[in-house]
């Protein structure tokens, strides 16, 4: 699955909500609190809604720019990654990417009918989370408006 879509708000805002987000299931999965410069190569147990466990793995951590991480679960292997890029100082675009690995011809097949089924369902929940950020960080700004105007600046 691979998602593109561009923001009107700064990578450096998106960046920091997703990595934020990851620090609080961390900390939710594990209990334990892990400093945000100390993701890369961290791994943690998870248990998902369905009642299934997997291990993530945080592969690759460059501050704005780009975000990777493994799932693996007992029928499969996902590689996840975001790509953050700035157009200028309030717009970015994001390029997120995920590739499958089944273990085992049944689970492919089983993989690939599900894709089918639920992928686009999937990549609306995605973009509306991008959109969520967007619409916090908007709400952000004018807040911090309203206070610049309140304090006369």
């Amino acid at each position: 699955m691979e998602i593109t879509k561009e923001l009107n708000c700064p990578a450096t805002y998106v960046y920091d909500q997703i990595i934020n987000s990851v620090i609080y299931d961390i900390k939710k999965q594990t209990g334990n609190h892990i400093k945000r410069d100390h993701l890369k190569d961290f791994t943690y147990t998870k248990q998902f809604g369905n009642g299934t466990n997997g291990t993530i793995t945080i592969l690759e951590q460059i501050p704005n720019k780009r975000y990777m991480f493994e799932t693996k679960t007992a029928q499969n292997t996902f590689i996840s990654g975001y790509q953050f890029t700035e157009i200028d100082e309030f717009h970015c675009r994001i390029d997120f990417k995920e590739e499958l690995h089944s273990n085992g011809l049944i689970q492919k097949i089983n993989d690939i009918l599900m894709r089918i089924l639920f992928e686009h369902g999937k990549k609306n929940n995605f973009l509306q989370m991008l959109e969520q950020i967007e619409e916090k960080y908007q709400k952000d700004r004018i807040r911090e408006d309203i206070e610049h105007l309140k304090n006369g600046k």
